[in-house]
C-alpha cells in the first residue's frame, strides 16, 4: 500500500477513479467548452468523450443560459461554487421540437473550481447525480416528456412566462401543461404538488 500511495498521480485518479464513478463528471474549460466527460456521462448522453471534447457546453446541458451567469462568477472566483438541477442532452434529442427517443437525464449537479498549482482557476468541475425519481414520476403518473420539462422549471421556481419563452410555447400552453400535471398527479394546486414531490424526494 505504501508504494502504491507513492505512485499516486492526478492522471491515475482521473483514469482509475473519475472514469469509473457512477456519478457524472465533466471538466469544463473557461470558454465554456467541454474538456472531458467520464464513462457514466457517456452512458447518459450516448456519446463518447472524444466525440464531444472541445464542443460548446450547450451541446451537453439543456438551457445552459440558466446557469451561465453563476458559471462566469465561478470562473472569476466571485463565488466558491453552486448547485443546480439540470438536464443533459443526449444523442437522440431533437432540439427543434424537444422530442426524445431515449429520456434525457436529469442531474443534481455541483459546480466547483479547478485550480492550477498557483491557485488560479483554470476551469470548472461538474459532479452530478442522476435524479432517478423524475423518471419514476413520469412512469407512475404517465407524464409526457413535455410535462416533465415544464415540471422541472416549475420546481425551479421559474415563472410561467419565462418557461414559455424557454420552451418556445405560449404562457397559456404552459398553464395547460401544469393543469394536466395536477390532474395526473391528483392534486389541486402548486402547494399540494410540491408536498407530493417532497414525499418523492424531488424537493428539499
Amino acid at each position: 500500500i505504501k508504494y502504491r500511495l507513492m505512485n499516486l498521480s492526478p492522471e491515475l485518479i482521473k483514469n482509475d477513479i473519475l472514469t469509473h464513478m457512477r456519478e457524472s463528471v465533466v471538466l469544463i474549460e473557461p470558454d465554456m467548452t467541454i474538456n472531458y466527460i467520464n464513462e457514466f456521462t457517456e452512458e447518459l448522453i450516448a456519446k463518447k468523450s472524444l466525440d464531444i471534447k472541445g464542443s460548446p457546453l450547450n451541446e451537453l446541458i439543456i438551457d445552459l443560459h440558466l446557469y451561465e451567469i453563476k458559471m462566469q462568477k465561478l470562473i472569476k472566483n466571485e463565488i466558491p461554487g453552486f448547485s443546480a438541477r439540470l438536464q443533459y442532452l443526449n444523442a437522440s434529442y431533437d432540439k427543434s421540437n424537444g422530442n426524445v427517443k431515449r429520456p434525457a437525464a436529469f442531474i443534481n449537479a455541483d459546480f466547483s473550481h479547478v485550480k492550477d498549482h498557483f491557485g488560479d482557476t483554470v476551469g470548472i468541475l461538474l459532479i452530478g447525480r442522476e435524479v432517478q425519481a423524475i423518471q419514476n414520476l413520469k412512469k407512475t403518473y404517465n407524464l409526457s416528456e413535455r410535462e416533465i420539462n415544464v415540471l422541472q422549471y416549475v420546481i425551479g421556481g421559474v415563472a410561467y412566462r419565462d418557461i414559455g419563452a424557454t420552451l418556445s410555447i405560449t404562457e397559456r400552453t404552459v398553464k395547460a401543461h401544469v393543469n394536466n400535471i395536477y390532474n395526473k398527479v391528483g392534486v389541486d394546486n402548486k402547494i399540494e404538488l410540491f408536498n407530493r414531490l417532497k414525499d418523492l424526494d424531488l424537493l428539499n
